[in-house]
């Protein structure tokens, strides 16, 4: 049996936005298994700005400020990289 297992694609959290208080942007992942992914807010008390997001275990959820935002929310996503696992057979 020979097993060719190529490196998982590289995970990307994308890029910083910057939208108006009230308005809405989106937060784009890539290269996460979209069944293993979520998202926290890591500014100030873990979690506390999660409801500024549409979705916390979709790779490309929504976000939307409200109230008195800080000048800045850093959001971690977690998740297992996506890759296949293909087996080949081999008859003699």
């Amino acid at each position: 049996m020979v097993v060719n297992c190529p490196p998982p694609p590289v995970a990307v959290g994308g890029v910083n936005i910057t939208i108006n208080d009230g308005c809405i942007g989106q937060l784009v992942a890539t290269g996460f298994n979209p069944a293993t992914v979520s998202w926290n807010s890591i500014t100030g008390v873990p979690g506390i700005y999660n409801s500024y997001l549409s979705c916390l275990n979709c790779v490309n959820p929504t976000v939307q400020s409200s109230g008195t935002p800080p000048p800045f929310i850093d959001y971690m996503i977690c998740g297992v990289t996506s890759h296949v696992i293909q087996q080949q057979y081999v008859i003699p």
